[in-house]
C-alpha cells in the first residue's frame, strides 16, 4: 500500500449522504483517478458540490482515503464546510481531485516518511530524531528472513539454529535481540561472525547487529552478551596471547580484589588447620562448623599448571551436614578494595571470579558472595566434572543495586567456596541476588559425606568488569598485601612462636619501674586496623612473655601491648622488670577480617 500524490486528476463522482465516493469519469482536460492510483493505494481527496459550469456551490471536504475499483474511502475528514464528514445530498453535481491538504501534513508524516526514502536526496540533513518502527517479533528458522519484519529492530523468538538472514538490499541494517537460544552458524561464510567464528551459542537477552552485503549474505557487525561485556571472539585468550598483544607497561595491575588468589603466601607457616574460622593461609579462613571435620592445608603441588601452590581441605571424619553446618573456603575482601564497585547503587559494576579447581569427588558445589551484614547474597554452581582433574571455572557476578556494601576498612564482600553446607544455608535460587545469607544450592553435593575426600583450589581471582588471566603479583608485593592483615616481627618461613630466627629481627625495650616495658615498634606495612599483638619470647619462644637480655630469662606478661594500625608502643607486666634493663621480643599481630 503506498500513499500517492499526483497532479490534474479530477473526476466526477456520484456519493450520497457519508457514503464511499464513486468516481464516474474525468473532467475535460483532466486525467482519471484509476491512470495515477492502484487498487489499496491512499490519496488525499477533496470533493466538491459545482454547479453544470463546474464553479464550486456548496458542500466541500478534504480528506484520506484508499481508492479500490473505482471508489474511495472517506476514512478520515480533515477538513469540511461544516467542520465534520459532509452527509451530501443526492441529485447534486460533484467532483473528486487528488489534493495535497496543507493543515494535514503534520498529522500525516507518516506518509511524507514513507514517500522519504524514494525522494530524499544527498546532502538533505534530518533536524530531529528518526524514529523506527517498534520492535516485531520473529521466529528462529534455518533461514530467518528478515526482509519480512517491517522494523529494524527484531526480536527473536526460539531457539532453532540459524544458517541464513534472507535477503535484503546490500548496506541495509538490522538489530537483533534474542528471547530465545539458537546457535547461529557461518554457513561457509554467508553469515560472517566476529573473529571468524564458525558458531555462535546464543543466550537469551544477547543482542546484534548486522548489515546485508546483498544477494543474502550478512555481516554481523557486532554481538553483545547479555551477562559480561564482551563480544564474541575466535577463542579465550590465553596469557600468553594477552602478553603479545600487550607491551609490559601496558599491563593492568592491582586487579584482582583477593589477596593470595594463588596460595602462596603462609606466614604463620601452618601444616594444617581445622578450627573453625582459622587460616591456613593469609587471606583464607575456613569455615568447619560440624561433627564432621576437615583439615585445611597449603599444598605443594604440580597438579595446577602455572601454580605452586594449592588450597587442600580433606575430610578427616565424615558426616552429612546438619541444618546449619558449613564447611568452606572463606576470604573476606576489604571495603576499601570494593568501594570502587558501587554495590548498593544504581550503577553497581559486575566482577569476574575464576579459578582453578579439582576434587576427589566430582559434583556440584558451589560459590557464593555476600555482605558484611549477611542479608545479601548470590550463589552461583561449581560444577566439577571429572574426580582429580584440574579444571578452570569462571562466573560472572553482576553488581548488586541492593543491600547495605561497606566502603571502609571493615568487610566488603565475603566470597566463599562452600565444600558442605546445612539446609539452613541452601538457596534453590542460583545466579541471582537476593535477600537472606546463603552460600550453597539446594541438594549440592556434601564432601564430607566422604572420608578421605579432597578438594582443591588456586588461581582465584575477583575482577572487575572484565575476565583475564590471572595476575600474578611479584612476591614481595603479595607480601606486603597480605601484611595489612597478619603480620609479624619473623622472618618470612619461620613459625611464629619459635626460638630459631635471628635475634636481630626481634624488637627490644626498656624497663620503667618494675610494672612496666616502653617498646617501640613500628609496623613495617600499616595495618588495617588496631590488631591484636602477642608478643613472644626470642629464647624460647614462650607467648606473653620477653626475654631479659641481661640473664636471658623470660620475664611474664599480665596485659598486651598498646597498638594502633602503625605500630605499637608500650606494654605492662605484672611486676618483675627490672627498671632501665632491655627486654627482647618477637611479635604478631592480627587485624585479619
Amino acid at each position: 500500500m503506498t500513499h500517492i500524490f499526483a497532479d490534474r486528476v479530477l473526476e466526477l463522482c456520484n456519493v450520497s449522504g457519508t457514503n464511499d465516493a464513486a468516481v464516474i469519469g474525468a473532467v475535460s482536460g483532466y486525467r482519471t483517478l484509476s491512470s495515477a492510483v492502484s487498487n489499496n493505494d491512499t490519496i488525499h481527496y477533496m470533493i466538491q458540490e459545482v454547479d453544470v459550469g463546474g464553479r464550486p456551490s456548496g458542500a466541500w471536504e478534504v480528506g484520506r482515503g484508499s481508492y479500490n475499483a473505482g471508489s474511495v474511502t472517506r476514512t478520515t475528514v480533515i477538513a469540511s464546510s461544516t467542520g465534520s464528514k459532509i452527509s451530501f445530498s443526492a441529485g447534486t453535481i460533484k467532483q473528486l481531485a487528488l489534493t495535497v491538504a496543507a493543515p494535514s501534513i503534520p498529522a500525516v508524516a507518516g506518509d511524507w516518511r514513507s514517500a522519504l526514502g524514494a525522494v530524499a536526496k544527498a546532502g538533505d540533513t534530518l533536524t530531529g530524531p528518526l524514529n523506527f518502527a517498534p520492535p516485531v517479533n520473529l521466529a528462529a528458522a534455518g533461514t530467518t528472513d528478515l526482509s519480512t519484519a517491517l522494523s529494524n529492530v527484531i526480536n527473536i523468538t526460539g531457539s532453532a539454529t540459524i544458517n541464513s538472514f534472507g535477503i535484503l538490499a546490500a548496506g541495509a541494517t538490522r538489530r537483533l535481540v534474542f528471547a530465545g537460544t539458537p546457535t547461529i552458524n557461518s554457513s561457509g561464510g554467508a553469515t560472517r561472525l566476529p573473529g571468524g567464528v564458525a558458531s555462535i551459542s546464543v543466550a537469551a537477552g544477547d543482542t546484534a547487529e548486522l548489515m546485508s552485503l546483498g544477494g543474502g549474505s550478512w555481516a554481523v557487525t557486532n554481538y553483545t552478551r547479555a551477562a559480561g561485556f564482551g563480544e564474541v571472539i575466535a577463542s579465550a585468550p590465553t596469557l600468553a596471547s594477552v602478553m603479545a598483544l600487550l607491551r609490559a607497561s601496558d599491563q593492568p595491575t592491582y586487579r584482582n580484589l583477593l589477596i593470595n588468589g594463588d596460595i602462596r603466601l603462609n606466614q604463620e607457616v601452618a601444616v594444617s588447620v581445622t578450627g573453625h574460622g582459622t587460616f591456613p593461609v593469609d587471606g583464607w579462613q575456613i569455615a568447619n562448623a560440624s561433627t564432621a571435620r576437615i583439615t585445611a592445608a597449603q599444598q605443594v603441588t604440580s597438579a595446577f599448571q602455572g601454580f605452586l601452590t594449592s588450597l587442600r581441605a580433606t575430610v578427616t571424619t565424615a558426616g552429612a551436614p546438619g541444618a546449619g553446618d558449613l564447611h568452606a573456603f572463606i576470604q573476606g575482601v576489604e571495603g576499601y578494595a570494593t568501594g570502587r564497585l558501587g554495590w548498593g547503587t544504581s550503577g553497581a559494576l559486575g566482577v569476574w571470579v575464576s579459578g582453578y579447581f579439582r576434587s576427589s569427588v566430582p559434583g556440584t558445589y558451589a560459590i557464593s558472595m555476600r555482605n558484611a551484614a549477611q542479608n545479601r547474597s548470590y550463589v552461583a554452581p561449581l560444577v566439577i566434572n571429572n574426580a582429580n582433574t584440574t579444571e578452570y571455572k569462571s562466573w560472572f557476578i553482576p553488581g548488586d543495586t541492593a543491600g547495605t556494601w561497606a566502603n571502609g576498612s571493615s568487610v566488603g564482600m565475603y566470597l566463599t567456596v562452600a565444600l558442605a553446607v546445612g539446609s539452613t544455608y541452601q538457596t534453590a535460587t542460583t545466579n541471582a541476588w537476593q535477600a537472606g545469607n546463603f552460600l550453597g544450592i539446594t541438594g549440592q553435593t556434601q564432601l564430607t559425606s566422604t572420608n578421605g575426600a579432597t578438594f582443591e583450589m588456586t588461581g582465584v581471582q575477583n575482577e572487575p568488569s572484565y575476565l583475564s588471566a590471572y595476575e600474578a603479583l611479584p612476591f614481595d608485593i603479595s607480601l606486603q598485601r597480605a601484611r595489612r592483615y597478619w603480620q609479624s616481627s619473623y622472618a618470612y618461613g619461620f613459625t611464629p612462636g619459635t626460638n630459631v630466627d635471628s635475634l636481630g629481627n626481634a624488637y627490644r625495650g626498656f624497663a620503667i619501674g618494675s610494672n612496666d616495658l616502653v617498646a617501640f615498634a613500628p609496623f613495617p606495612v600499616e595495618m588495617r586496623a588496631a590488631p591484636s599483638v602477642v608478643l613472644y619470647s626470642p629464647g624460647n619462644g614462650a607467648a606473653s612473655n620477653v626475654r631479659r637480655v641481661a640473664n636471658g630469662a623470660n620475664q611474664p606478661l599480665s596485659a598486651g601491648m598498646s597498638a594502633g594500625a602503625r605500630g605499637m608502643y608500650a606494654c605492662q607486666g605484672g611486676g618483675g622488670f627490672v627498671s632501665g634493663e632491655l627486654y627482647d621480643f618477637h611479635y604478631v599481630a592480627n587485624a585479619r577480617i
